[in-house]
């Protein structure tokens, strides 16, 4: 049942009889699925991702790892005190699947599936779950539910002890999301959420997508250059570091929306947008993106930590921009072929480039720039998206 377990494709709570690894001619119908999970009592929408899968192969196991690992390509690890989850491709994961030792070692193993979130961004499913009792008496009936559901109840939170961390195993019927949105449809508990965590970049384009680019579309001396600008990290924002007292409890802001127009400016709310949410231990956990006219403002990351609902402390990264010309020179692939050139790469299979907005020295003052980024490429390589030069920012993560 291991692998079959969280290979469940009737993520939504409404379905449970999907329990095989996603075949290419089901993916139209199984994608358009109804997928979610339940934050404060609403329906947050996922998307299937049949792309990645994480093999989540208990720490202990070496036999088991060694077999697996040389099999696949690892895209990403996630650790925990049990598993060892490495995100693979779709295509890897069936070659895993037709091994003899396979049969066997699924007995030990838990897979897990990827989804999209709402941003459009890539979340693993982990083999935990987070269920808050609604009074303590009730760890007896979260106990019955564990058994019901074949889940082993983790831990009970020291400081939040209505907070239970529960975990399926390979003998559970169904996975993560699944068991979460049941216990809580149940009525019996006051929230029950599957534990997600941000792919990050990984590849989830399954094959790599063929494109040809014509020599006049490539600026002239891009596939010749030698040498890079190497920037100074520049940043002209604005940045916030909020530490709330309990004197000023009832000023706290209960949403990203309200810190954002009470602190950075009226109306800059609309210039973010949520890329990642995490709840643990009863805390939630948002990151948040600056935009501007829907080109990624490639700064550090803004977060907020929130408990009983309102925000306890945040970080806030801001770059004000007017009037930028976000129009590109030449699409992603033209800057795919001056990175293989600078890079002199015959051929590199992360081929996945983001226009985005970098801050660098412009002049005698710190000013943005269009460029792309090739991702799982090299840290701090980017191709201004206008002369086609080739250039490092000497700090990765602005």
């Amino acid at each position: 049942m291991g692998a079959m377990l969280m290979m469940t494709i009737g993520m939504c709570s409404c379905s449970d009889d999907d329990n095989d690894v996603v075949n290419p001619e089901e993916e139209e119908e199984i994608v358009q699925k109804d997928f979610f999970y339940y934050h404060m009592g609403d329906k947050i929408p996922l998307t299937l991702n049949v792309n990645n899968y994480c093999i989540n192969i208990p720490k202990d196991n070496d036999k088991i790892r060694e077999r697996a690992l040389a099999i696949v390509r690892v895209l990403k690890t996630l650790n925990d005190e049990t598993y060892e989850g490495y995100i693979v491709t779709r295509a890897d994961y069936k070659k895993l699947t037709t091994q003899d030792f396979w049969k066997e070692d699924v007995k030990s193993v838990i897979v897990t599936p990827s989804y999209f979130n709402e941003y459009n961004k890539v979340v693993i499913s982990t083999p935990y779950l987070t269920v808050k009792l609604k009074k303590e008496e009730d760890a007896d009936l979260l106990t019955s539910y564990a058994e019901k559901y074949k889940l082993q109840i983790v831990r009970q939170n020291a400081f939040m002890p209505l907070y239970y961390i529960l975990r399926v195993t390979p003998e559970s019927e169904k996975n993560p999301l699944v068991c979460a949105n049941e216990i809580y449809e149940s009525g019996d508990f006051a929230s029950s959420q599957p534990d997600l965590v941000s792919g990050g970049f990984i590849n989830t384009s399954g094959d790599i997508e063929e494109h040809e680019v014509s020599p006049e579309e490539i600026p002239e001396g891009a596939l010749n250059q030698t040498t890079t600008e190497f920037m100074e990290p520049g940043f002209d924002g604005v940045y916030k570091n909020i530490h709330f007292s309990d004197s000023t409890v009832e000023k706290r802001p209960n949403t990203a929306n309200e810190f954002f127009n009470k602190y950075i400016g009226k109306g800059v709310a609309d210039c973010f947008k949520c890329i990642q949410h995490d709840e643990s231990d009863g805390w939630g956990f948002e990151y948040y993106q600056q935009y501007y006219k829907d080109v990624i403002v490639k700064i550090k990351e803004t977060y907020f930590s929130i408990g009983e609902g309102t925000i306890q402390w945040a970080v806030c990264y801001y770059l004000p921009i007017k009037d930028f010309d976000v129009t590109p020179k030449f699409n992603k692939w033209v800057a795919y072929e001056i990175f293989k050139s600078f890079m002199k790469l015959e051929n590199y299979y992360e081929d996945r480039c983001e226009l985005q907005i970098v801050c660098v020295p412009e002049g005698d003052s710190y000013g943005p720039r269009l460029a792309y980024e090739v991702k799982n490429g090299y840290e701090g390589l980017v191709i201004d998206a206008r002369s086609g030069r080739a250039l490092y920012r000497t700090s990765y993560d602005w």
